[in-house]
């Protein structure tokens, strides 16, 4: 799920971690630790073509924990294009793909494995 809210002033997005609690312990714990290596990976990503990450939020709601990154005004990439269709597709695509080609860059790897324009958080200021 994802929600809008604010930080300091600022507008944020929080992307809620669900975890449904059944009779399997070891389920949950798995998941609440691929969450933890989630939010230290992206917490150390840094480049222009990468969303920040901005934390994690474990209070705001119950049970559940929450990444915490800038509010991206136009959702991702494909709304943005329905809405604004004389921008050059081209140089949002290069954008792309310089963020992409800094991923695999890393040392680390980093598997993505549902690419598509609706999961690109696009902010028309960095194009």
């Amino acid at each position: 799920d994802i929600c809008k809210g604010r930080m300091t002033g600022n507008l944020i997005c929080t992307k809620v971690l669900r975890i449904f609690i059944d009779n399997d312990i070891e389920e949950p714990e798995r998941i609440i630790k691929n969450f933890c290596r989630e939010a230290l990976v992206w917490g150390n990503l840094n480049h222009l073509n990468i969303l920040p990450f901005l934390g994690v939020n474990k209070q705001l709601f119950a049970l559940s924990f929450s990444l915490i990154s800038s509010w991206m005004q136009y959702g991702n990439i494909m709304s943005f294009f329905t809405g604004h269709p004389e921008h050059d597709r081209l140089i949002a695509i290069t954008e792309v793909a310089r963020g992409m080609s800094y991923l695999h860059s890393l040392k680390l790897c980093i598997v993505h494995a549902d690419i598509r324009g609706v999961i690109f958080p696009y902010n028309a200021k960095t194009f």
